[in-house]
């Protein structure tokens, strides 16, 4: 009877363990449990919440729109449309079992290739998002979007976003000037560049959430925030004024065959820029496609020897410091001049000619014995003080700064090159801006594109109620620091040290060293050597949005007097009877100076007889100053002498008489007409 009264025992001590046990892991169990929701409602609830937060809600993307560029009449140069851009999510789509019947759909509707396209999302298969067409404009493309037809419970597949479209509706015109918008939105050379910041506005955001097939639930408008549109951007050009000038180098381009060509149109006393062109030129409403010959700006980036364009500065710089007298005459020794082992020759065989002559005959000469009563240092520092050697700082990305080689650097034989525009390079802004001085009366400043930005775009792209306290604010061009000394002075030639190391520096040639003599081309030596770069092989963008700006810089050359007297007494003589005859009007005085370079020949390395560069510099009226005009072809290829009075003073005529009907300015005489007939003499 002992041993099932020892066994029952036995069994109900294991029985007891096994309960303790039992009750121990249990209540282990539990203390676990309530530790771990402690944790995840104390210590990791705002993780955890974040987290959820996260997924299942999504911030998209409000697009700002772009400001336009207008005219100075308030003229639509750039602008921006609405526009839907159509996207596919390939972390859904390439889960679908009819995801080739998907795509093929697609890329006939957007006018794709079906396995480029189906190529594309299986790259970017793990991504929630892809573009496939942007800024869509076509109806029939939409409606074709529009009718494909998504899983109605499934996940997300395929979707459209608002952005903006930048168009010009006119558009190769003014192309160097506006630049253009990339794929990105972004501002790609021209004003769009240069003042991307003003024009691009910031974008703003909107808060969806989402369901657990990611589907937009409900759109969380208290926390929405809107888009900051850019700023519209008044520039200094005349609409009408850039059609006469495109219209004109385009005429000259196919009369000459020329190879590049540059025109520039500018307010003297303001240094506004009217109207600029530059042949090849592009479509900005397709960057796509742009060749680097047709991006390059010509009329801030193209480098040639400006020759008898440059002689005016040097008679106003020796006439202002008493080097040279108005009276004084020169003997241009028939033709031929030893400057040292140097021969010098004019085109023709002048002897005694006064300074106005020298000038409206343009004789290299009589110019090389004006360098030498001024020498080496004197020259360089009219060059310097006339802007040569830097850039203008015009709001255009991409300008050069020419070329001026250091001092000490010259030699003898720059003492007759420099006078005759010979050893220097310019660039066609640059050129133009010297000659506005000698217009305004002796002050350099800087050109300019920009009048205003607005603050608020002009066109609105949805029902936005316009803003009755819209202000225009004053522009600020961009600044470009230039060093202009109008007197010769301690200071300015303490700066001699910096100003070498810049000029050593300077420029870029573009695939051609220039030299030049005047209309009369004559035969020298080989000049000082001017440095440069090989021309890139892919454009370069810059973004200059956060450059610094200010106001234009204004500094003073030479006096008025002497001013006048070159516009009135010389420059328009070059017109009435030297090389500028075909820039004539008759009711308007025209001032100017012809110029016609020499290339080097890519083949030999020496200066051709074929490759020149014609150019014009001139205005009117000479009294009273409105319009200047610049006008440069490179490389005229038909007829039979290139002079720049045959080449590019004709188109410069007919802009600048086109520019100052357009401007207002009344004729200073009334035009000719025949006795019979009693119409106007055409001209």
């Amino acid at each position: 009877m002992t041993v099932p009264h020892q066994t029952t025992r036995a069994s109900n001590e294991t029985l007891a363990w096994r309960t303790r046990f039992l009750v121990v892991v249990v209540c282990g169990f539990w203390m676990i449990l309530s530790g771990r929701l402690v944790q995840l409602q104390w210590f990791n609830r705002q993780r955890f919440t974040e987290q959820v937060e996260d997924q299942s809600t999504s911030w998209e993307e409000i697009a700002a729109r772009p400001g336009d560029i207008l005219d100075r009449e308030g003229r639509v140069l750039a602008t921006s449309i609405a526009a839907k851009s159509f996207f596919v999510v390939p972390s859904q789509l390439t889960r679908q079992p009819k995801q080739w019947e998907l795509v093929q759909a697609i890329a006939e509707a957007v006018g794709q290739d079906a396995d480029q396209l189906q190529a594309r999302i299986a790259t970017h298969g793990k991504k929630h998002f892809l573009w496939v067409s942007r800024r869509i404009t076509e109806d029939d493309v939409l409606a074709k979007l529009y009718a494909l037809e998504s899983p109605k419970k499934g996940p997300q597949l395929f979707g459209f976003r608002d952005e903006f479209l930048r168009q010009y509706p006119q558009g190769h015109f003014a192309a160097h000037v506006l630049g253009g918008r990339d794929v990105d939105g972004v501002g790609r050379g021209g004003i769009e560049q240069t003042m991307n910041a003003k024009l691009a506005g910031k974008p703003g955001f909107r808060r969806l959430m989402l369901d657990s097939r990611l589907r937009v639930i409900e759109v969380q408008t208290d926390l929405n925030r809107p888009p900051l549109h850019g700023q519209s951007v008044t520039l200094t050009i005349d609409a009408i004024i850039q059609m006469h000038v495109e219209e004109e180098l385009d005429r000259a381009m196919e009369k000459w065959r020329a190879k590049h060509a540059a025109a520039i149109v500018l307010d003297p006393k303001t240094g506004e820029v009217l109207a600029m062109a530059s042949r090849p030129t592009y479509d900005p409403n397709d960057l796509t496609h742009v060749s680097i010959e047709a991006w390059k700006n010509q009329a801030i980036a193209a480098i040639w020897e400006p020759g008898s364009t440059f002689k005016p500065m040097i008679v106003g710089w020796g006439l202002e410091h008493g080097f040279i007298r108005r009276d004084e005459s020169f003997h241009c020794e028939n033709g031929l001049y030893r400057m040292g082992r140097r021969e010098l020759h004019d085109h023709h065989k002048y002897g005694l000619l006064s300074l106005t002559d020298v000038l409206v005959k343009s004789s290299n000469i009589g110019m090389a014995k004006i360098g030498q009563r001024l020498g080496n240092e004197e020259l360089f520092h009219a060059a310097v003080t006339f802007g040569f050697g830097r850039r203008t700082g015009i709001e255009l990305p991409g300008e050069l700064s020419g070329m001026l080689a250091p001092l000490k650097n010259w030699t003898s034989y720059s003492t007759g090159s420099i006078p005759m525009g010979q050893e220097i390079a310019v660039t066609p802004i640059q050129l133009l801006t010297a000659h506005a001085a000698l217009a305004n009366g002796g002050t350099l400043i800087s050109p300019h594109l920009v009048r205003a930005h607005r603050t608020q775009p002009i066109g609105r792209p949805w029902a936005e109620r316009p803003d009755r306290g819209e202000r225009t604010a004053d522009a600020d061009p961009l600044l470009q620091q230039i060093a202009f000394f109008g007197s010769r002075n301690s200071e300015f030639r303490s700066r001699n040290t910096e100003l070498e190391t810049r000029n050593s520096e300077l420029g870029t040639q573009f695939d051609d060293r220039f030299d030049l003599t005047d209309d009369g081309r004559t035969e020298h030596e080989t000049p000082l050597e001017l440095r440069y770069e090989p021309l890139p092989e892919e454009p370069t963008f810059v973004d200059d949005a956060d450059s610094t700006l200010s106001a234009p810089v204004v500094s003073a050359t030479i006096s008025t007097d002497t001013c006048r007297w070159l516009r009135e007494s010389v420059m328009a003589e070059v017109i009435k009877r030297g090389t500028g005859k075909k820039a004539r009007l008759d009711d308007y005085t025209v001032f100017g100076k012809t110029g016609t370079a020499q290339k080097r020949d890519p083949q030999s390395g020496k200066y051709s007889n074929r490759l020149h560069v014609s150019s014009f510099v001139g205005g009117a009226p000479a009294a009273n100053p409105r319009v200047l005009v610049l006008v440069m072809v490179d490389e005229p290829a038909s007829g039979g002498e290139h002079f720049g009075g045959d080449i590019a003073a004709p188109p410069a005529r007919e802009i600048i008489h086109k520019t100052l009907r357009q401007l207002g300015v009344a004729p200073e005489q009334k035009p000719q007409k025949t006795a019979d007939a009693g119409f106007q003499v055409p001209r």
